[in-house]
């Protein structure tokens, strides 16, 4: 059974003599702990993927959802690693079951690939498309292209790396639903 992260309002105190606060949660707030791992683990996932995009972006011509599916795929990897033997440890598996479920895994986060790698491709024309009207572009977070960091029809580097951050969140949500179900069932479902 997976324990329980809860925080409600004698854990928001401090020390035993810190004043009660005045005002009162009414809600406890529940979060399963492997959830919170979950995220963490996702979280350096993102550092991956953005580090194996702007790689990509820096070291080679690929500006266009390829690089996008490379950097997802090697971000994968290294999180069902992680979720193996940390979030989900009491379920690990090992042996010839870590390879099957490795398989379970990826073929379950071939959905939150293809939402990542889709989301990246629309998110990343849609900013081309606004870079190329000047005045939108001006007050854009992104620096204006150049020809050495310039990407998919004239992007900057900066702003395909939004893209791929964005990306990388819509298929989150998706990855972790699928894995509880599939990949790390609790023992009562298998």
């Amino acid at each position: 059974m997976s324990s329980i992260i809860s925080l409600g309002p004698d854990d928001l105190r401090g020390a035993a003599s810190a004043p009660r606060p005045r005002a009162r949660l009414g809600m406890w707030i529940l979060v399963p702990a492997e959830a919170v791992k979950y995220a963490i683990v996702g979280f350096s996932g993102i550092g991956v993927n953005l580090v194996v995009m702007a790689t990509i972006l820096h070291q080679t011509t690929v500006r266009d959802w390829r690089a996008s599916l490379v950097a997802s795929v090697v971000s994968t990897m290294s999180n069902y690693v992680w979720n193996n033997f940390w979030t989900f440890r009491s379920r690990a598996h090992s042996g010839l079951t870590f390879v099957r479920r490795y398989i379970v895994y990826l073929a379950v986060s071939l959905v939150g690939l293809a939402v990542t790698t889709i989301t990246y491709a629309l998110t990343s024309r849609a900013l081309a498309d606004t870079l190329a009207h000047s005045e939108i572009a001006a007050v854009l977070p992104v620096s204006h292209p150049t020809a050495s960091t310039s990407g998919a029809l004239g992007t900057p580097a900066s702003g395909l790396l939004l893209c791929q951050l964005a990306a990388i969140l819509a298929g989150t949500l998706c990855n972790y639903l699928l894995n509880l179900t599939f990949t790390w069932p609790h023992p009562d479902n298998c």
